[in-house]
């Protein structure tokens, strides 16, 4: 085509994602390979932080267990689902070399968040240790040389990065920086922050990440502090250790900085007050759902609506398929 006209694509994938189900085409690719465990096995309870023992409970591991077949099968289900995501990304890749694009377009790999799949006994997301908290990103295009940068970034780096590529400088007030130095060989870059402010936790938790150092701090559950430089699978917690104290005392300084932690317990009470209210206002009368097209039949279970739960909702959408048996 002659149009060359700027575009940008979002491309939104759900996998991989829980319930770990993949379709057989992608679990028959795992047929007869070895499914690694957890690298940590299920700690005890009573030997988890505070808040990693609330969120057991909040995610309902305290009515079911989870024993070491189950893991290695939602383990060998979430590889399926990464396989399929790596092939549909492909087709994407595929269509902008057939296009001609491929040569002058910038492709960004990432995700929301991670998976705990297991690690600790623990699952899920609405943690800030590393499985949960860690994402892919990939970047590939015009002016990004091939290589690796070891140095830990956010994805709030993004939209200044892209900016920097495109050539434009932000006019708005934004969090982040361009990694455009960092792919140019440079090492220098702030602190990584990091927010939990929905449900699991009984006060907001954020996270700031200086080097190696990891601090996590909420008004409702002691600080933790990890080096991941010793301890990559935040093994031991250093917060309470006397030969941390400047380290602790140093990143709390720096957190301080970035976050007031009342305020900003006092703003998302605010904004859910506010949600909740508009929420009741719009449950009165004759409800129509945002799908709505006229002369069009009723919706039908392609959205998660309001009452739906999981992993009710994703049962809608899956196919009957003969008993496989439980290999």
């Amino acid at each position: 085509s002659d149009d060359r006209r700027p575009f940008f694509l979002t491309v939104s994938l759900t996998q991989p994602h829980d319930p770990f189900v993949t379709t057989p085409a992608w679990w028959d690719l795992y047929d007869g390979i070895s499914i690694d465990p957890p690298r940590v096995p299920p700690i005890s309870l009573d030997a988890r932080d505070p808040h990693s023992r609330m969120l057991h409970a909040h995610y309902g591991q305290d009515r079911t267990e989870i024993d070491t077949v189950a893991t290695l099968r939602a383990r060998r289900a979430y590889y399926g689902m990464t396989s399929h995501i790596d092939a549909m990304l492909g087709q994407v890749l595929d269509a902008l070399e057939a296009s001609g694009l491929a040569e002058d377009t910038i492709v960004v790999f990432t995700s929301d968040h991670g998976e705990m799949l297991g690690e600790r006994g623990m699952w899920f997301k609405k943690t800030l240790f590393e499985p949960a908290l860690s994402v892919p990103l990939i970047l590939a295009g015009p002016g990004i040389p091939r290589g690796r940068v070891e140095t830990p970034v956010s994805l709030m780096d993004l939209l200044p990065t892209l900016a920097d590529l495109a050539g434009t400088t932000l006019v708005t007030p934004h969090d982040g920086q361009s990694l455009c130095p960092l792919m140019a060989g440079s090492t220098a870059h702030g602190p990584v922050l990091a927010e939990h402010l929905d449900g699991g936790t009984d006060a907001p938790r954020v996270m700031l990440r200086d080097g190696s150092l990891k601090l996590v701090l909420s008004a409702a559950y002691p600080p933790m502090l990890h080096d991941l430089a010793a301890d990559p699978l935040e093994l031991t917690d250093l917060a309470a250790d006397p030969a941390a104290g400047r380290d602790l005392a140093r990143l709390t300084a720096m957190a301080a900085e970035v976050w007031d932690l009342a305020e900003l317990a006092a703003q998302k009470r605010q904004s859910q007050t506010a949600r909740s209210v508009i929420n009741q206002a719009l449950s009165q009368g004759r409800r129509q759902a945002w799908d709505y097209v006229p002369g069009a039949l009723p919706p039908t279970g392609r959205y998660v609506r309001a009452g739906d739960s999981f992993p009710e909702v994703d049962r809608r959408g899956y196919l009957p398929l003969p008993d496989r048996g439980t290999a």
